[in-house]
């Protein structure tokens, strides 16, 4: 590789996005390290002193980037993100992180679990789409690449932008609910996972590229999280107009008994989800196998390969 375009790279992947992600549009005030998943309520019946589990790239010169799990990551740089102003991220947020929790009839709470998926997603896509671009600047600026000629590295790029401006507008969508305290209009699927101790937590939102609607694609809001030691909640949430085809998508958890749904939940967030973290209490009881397959499962999935499994020991519960 070109000497000044890994300098490049190292110092853009380095960088962050750093704007206020508010609902108004125009807040001005620096981002801070919002939690995407809570530190406090759900972090607390997770951590093991003051630590996670989830995945990181381990940098290689003999074998090259790999996936591996990250045993300790703290708690509270766990799904951190610099999407909101500390102002935006306690108002917004109040309701889920002061009040007690009422999901079955609080309309607010629910949307405010699958806003916060939107806009960890919102602020991802947008700083991939800046380091990407600014990447493919470089390379023409060094002379790598043709300015006036298609290559494989700006059409790479374009689709970035393109992913972040659908990205924009949907997330414009969610805006909208919060601004006019619309709340129903966002629907969801609510699952309590009874008998569960607490395992992991999920905030993701996640594209399901082959169902189109309108000019977009459809979009699914994951929330996993432990209630207390004895019960899990699963959470999807939807925009009105993609929920039903999206509910078709993902029905099959639905009407699954208790192990079998279990089952299915962990294949889709290994397949679909990248911001979730593990007690490392249970991750202590996985076998080597079990970490293996948990773990090439997720690596395979990520780059987009099709991996049919039935082994119980892909379960995350």
């Amino acid at each position: 590789m070109n000497k000044k375009l890994k300098d490049f790279l190292y110092k853009v992947t380095s960088t962050d996005y750093k704007r206020c992600l508010a609902p108004s549009g125009n807040c001005e005030n620096a981002p801070t390290q919002a939690h995407s998943i809570q530190n406090s309520r759900i972090f607390d019946l997770l951590q093991n002193d003051g630590h996670l589990v989830s995945f990181k790239i381990v940098p290689s010169s003999e074998i090259g980037h790999h996936l591996d799990f990250d045993e300790r990551i703290g708690r509270n740089q766990a799904s951190t993100f610099q999407g909101l102003c500390n102002n935006h991220d306690t108002k917004i947020f109040q309701e889920i992180e002061n009040q007690n929790l009422d999901l079955k009839n609080n309309s607010k709470q629910l949307f405010l679990f699958a806003y916060r998926a939107v806009l960890k997603e919102m602020h991802a896509v947008t700083l991939t789409a800046l380091r990407t671009q600014s990447t493919y600047k470089k390379q023409i600026e060094l002379g790598l690449i043709p300015k006036s000629e298609p290559s494989a590295f700006g059409l790479w790029a374009t689709d970035w932008v393109s992913n972040a401006y659908l990205m924009n507008i949907y997330k414009n969508k969610y805006d909208e609910v919060y601004l006019s305290e619309s709340f129903k209009d966002i629907h969801h699927d609510l699952i309590v996972l009874q008998d569960q101790s607490p395992t992991i937590a999920v905030s993701s939102l996640f594209s399901l590229d082959h169902i189109k609607i309108q000019n977009d694609i459809a979009r699914v809001a994951l929330s996993i999280f432990p209630k207390n030691e004895s019960e899990t909640i699963v959470l999807f949430s939807y925009l009105k107009l993609e929920a039903p085809k999206a509910r078709e998508e993902i029905k099959e958890i639905f009407f699954a008994g208790p192990l079998l749904k279990r089952k299915l939940i962990s294949k889709l967030v290994l397949q679909n989800c990248e911001n979730f973290f593990i007690s490392p209490g249970y991750f202590e009881s996985w076998s080597k196998s079990k970490r293996k397959l948990v773990k090439d499962y997720f690596d395979k999935t990520l780059y987009g390969q099709n991996v049919e499994i039935d082994s119980s020991e892909i379960l995350l519960f």
